[in-house]
């Protein structure tokens, strides 16, 4: 880690500066919770003084973006040597990584599960994101904000978010890039009476990685999927429950599909139907809390998820610990 420093001199006044890039935190040590400041600072959950800015700011670009924390995390695991910013480093050490004008944020259509709403957002047109900030705003008089979930396409991302009088915002870092053909964050809602809909979420501004800001508003879009897919659950192991996600592409112009999605365990037996019915393509998640239709509680224990789409099945494992 010594290698970061960077020692500053004023001869004529006589002081001394000892410079840690990537020491957000400044306790002489680059660790993971020095990429989550950044991230926490970006959405305005913490404030930094301009000593830790000049710490956090890796890039070598003059801001402080979500970019920052994801050359630190790529530091802690030893993908880079040093960082952008530093006057003496080999000529492996990575440029900020920016977009053109084609990159784009857009938001697929409202998953609905009664009165909670997920809102799906994707970055389109990136070839590899390594990190994001995105801002959106919703009427406070059709939805009752609850969170900003992470999907399996982004899971393994350090994200912060806020939210503050029907604006949010996100950051998210990571230190390898992903391939954006899937969500990369999900916004849940609750439904005010019988009202919501796509309009009532909209993104207002975004960057990825360290390309351009973009303020104008992103349009909802139906986003189909590539490929056919049941995702591992999340959490697991489990208690008290569980999201089950896949997603349903379109075979041979058919519109829609019968889709069962059912529980078994590990005798093989069938012990819960979560989904029985046609569904259009597109990304699903179907959240399991370990009780049957009678209300009473499956025991800890290792169980079985199936999911047939037409000729198409797929399963994984699961554990519920009571």
């Amino acid at each position: 880690m010594d290698t970061n420093y960077e020692n500053n001199y004023d001869v004529e006044n006589i002081w001394f500066i000892r410079v840690m890039y990537g020491d957000v935190g400044l306790d002489e040590e680059i660790e993971v919770t020095d990429a989550q400041k950044i991230l926490l600072w970006i959405v305005q959950q913490i404030s930094l003084t301009n000593y830790q800015l000049v710490m956090a700011e890796v890039s070598g670009n003059g801001t402080v973006t979500a970019y920052d924390a994801s050359l630190i995390l790529q530091y802690i695991q030893d993908i880079i040597e040093c960082f952008p910013v530093q006057e003496v480093c080999p000529p492996s050490c990575p440029k900020p990584v920016v977009f053109s004008g084609d990159a784009e944020v857009a938001m697929g259509g409202l998953l609905r599960s009664g009165p909670i709403v997920r809102i799906p957002i994707y970055v389109k047109n990136a070839e590899g994101v390594f990190s994001a900030k995105i801002a959106g705003k919703y009427d406070l008089k059709n939805l009752e904000f609850i969170k900003i979930t992470t999907t399996e396409l982004s899971k393994e991302y350090l994200m912060e978010y806020n939210e503050r009088n029907g604006e949010v915002l996100i950051a998210m870092a990571s230190a390898k890039a992903v391939v954006s053909k899937a969500p990369m964050a999900y916004a849940h809602f609750r439904v005010i009476g019988d009202r919501g809909n796509n309009d009532d979420f909209t993104i207002t501004e975004f960057q990825v990685n360290e390309g351009p800001v973009f303020t104008s508003p992103a349009k909802p879009v139906t986003e189909h999927p590539q490929d056919f897919a049941l995702n591992q659950n999340h959490p697991n192991p489990f208690n008290p429950e569980t999201h089950i996600s896949f997603q349903l592409l379109e075979i041979s112009g058919q519109t829609s599909k019968h889709v069962t999605l059912k529980i078994y365990n590990a005798l093989g037996q069938e012990v819960q139907t979560l989904m029985n019915e046609q569904k259009e393509p597109g990304y699903y998640t179907v959240t399991w809390d370990g009780i049957d239709n009678q209300g009473c509680e499956f025991s800890s224990g290792v169980y079985f998820y199936r999911l047939q789409a037409e000729n198409i099945v797929q399963t994984k494992k699961m554990v519920l610990m009571r």
